[in-house]
């Protein structure tokens, strides 16, 4: 009888795991704050995106919900369905704040292990930030002052019109805010990525490519080529549009 029991309690105990396992969802949980002390209006809603930052996606959305906010800091479940994701390497999450439908914060983290935790730092929106002539494009790097990228699977930049940035290094992903200054812009000198060990040779390159991006402050765009040079305006990276 105390086998049988035992048994039984096994099996209630894994019921609910069963379940999860046959209804095709999981659950990844967010928690997104900000540093200015200002109220948000009482309408304001969190909205969080799942997104694939592969080459090959583009930024396909996987999952996506809102939540009413209730204070900050802020800790949600977002839901996703597992069998859509082809590499957790590849994700992020998007945090947005709104006031009806403008953005009041943003932010977005990589999220390469679904299973642990999340906490996202937004920044405020500026309403006043620059569009760049280089926004909403795919850009492959081909050169890293004058030389050039060292194989077929290069480092590749995405801005888009917030100047949220999304990086692929050539081995690990990468994702922050640049900074517009009087003169240009600048990359900030720490940015949240993976940590993905890759072969020697890759990661020197996408080391090299970090580096040069912290030694950013201008740019120029001459139709499907992209340079980003330094203070005293020296191509510091060369790209080429490459289309999604």
């Amino acid at each position: 009888m105390r086998r049988i029991l035992l048994t039984l309690v096994t099996l209630m105990a894994l019921l609910p795991v069963t379940a999860r396992a046959q209804d095709g969802t999981g659950t990844i949980t967010v928690s997104v704050s900000y540093r200015e002390r200002i109220a948000l209006p009482p309408d304001a809603e969190l909205d969080l995106q799942l997104i694939d930052l592969s080459r090959q996606a583009g930024t396909q959305r996987i999952a996506s919900q809102r939540f009413a906010m209730t204070g900050v800091p802020m800790k949600v479940m977002l839901a996703f369905d597992p069998r859509v994701v082809r590499q957790p390497s590849n994700l992020a999450v998007s945090a947005t704040i709104l006031a009806g439908d403008a953005p009041i914060f943003k932010g977005m983290e990589p999220a390469p292990d679904l299973a642990t935790p999340l906490g996202i730092m937004l920044r405020m929106v500026d309403d006043k930030a620059p569009t760049l002539p280089f926004a909403g494009i795919q850009w492959a790097v081909t050169e890293i002052a004058g030389e050039a990228w060292p194989n077929d699977d290069p480092a590749t930049l995405i801005v888009d019109d917030g100047l949220a940035f999304s990086i692929f290094g050539g081995c690990n992903r990468f994702v922050g805010r640049l900074d517009v200054t009087d003169t240009g812009i600048a990359f900030p000198e720490n940015f949240a990525g993976t940590l993905m060990a890759c072969p020697d040779t890759v990661e020197a390159a996408e080391r090299r490519f970090l580096s040069a991006l912290r030694l950013v402050a201008g740019y120029a765009r001459d139709g499907s080529t992209l340079e980003l040079t330094d203070a005293a305006g020296a191509t510091v990276l060369r790209f080429a549009e490459r289309p999604e």
